[in-house]
């Protein structure tokens, strides 16, 4: 048996390209315009923020989310093994942390026992920040990529 398999198939219906049709004829089909702000003011009525904003890819996102927790150059930032690069370029290439790999379990998603043995047997608490006892870096975040539709195992992680 051959033939292709998509990894994910898109769901289009007629909202979509009545919506879709609408940006067109806007002049509106990137990053701005009212659907945009619409968009981020429904979001932040819905998250209870005062604002929200929409970013054009998720690397974007990840890169504004990096900064606005203040990542830095040389902080470190826990990561699966299995993911696709954007997930891990705004860490490394556009704030300067180093990225800790960490397996993966069946879900395909990063293990939260991996992460607990990580944390509990290669760190070390200083005051209320984590410490990686072989590099001296501070581990300031956990990046959790659900893969393939499987979602990580939020409430251990």
């Amino acid at each position: 048996m051959s033939g292709f398999i998509p990894l994910s198939v898109p769901n289009f219906g007629v909202r979509e390209a009545e919506l879709a049709g609408q940006a067109i004829t806007s002049g509106w089909v990137s990053t701005s315009g009212g659907k945009v702000t619409e968009f981020e003011e429904a979001l932040a009525a819905y998250v209870g923020m005062p604002r929200a904003v929409a970013c054009n890819s998720g690397t974007s996102a990840l890169h504004l989310a990096a900064m606005a927790v203040g990542i830095t150059r040389g902080d470190e930032v826990i990561v699966p093994t299995l993911t696709f690069i954007a997930a891990v370029n705004p860490l490394t290439r556009y704030v300067g942390a180093e990225p800790i790999f960490i397996g993966c379990d069946d879900s395909l998603c990063i293990d939260p026992d991996a992460v607990e043995d990580f944390c509990a047997n290669h760190c070390e608490l200083r005051g209320d920040k984590l410490y990686n006892k072989k590099t001296g870096a501070h581990v300031k975040a956990l990046e959790v990529v659900h893969v393939f539709g499987n979602m990580a195992d939020m409430p251990r992680l």
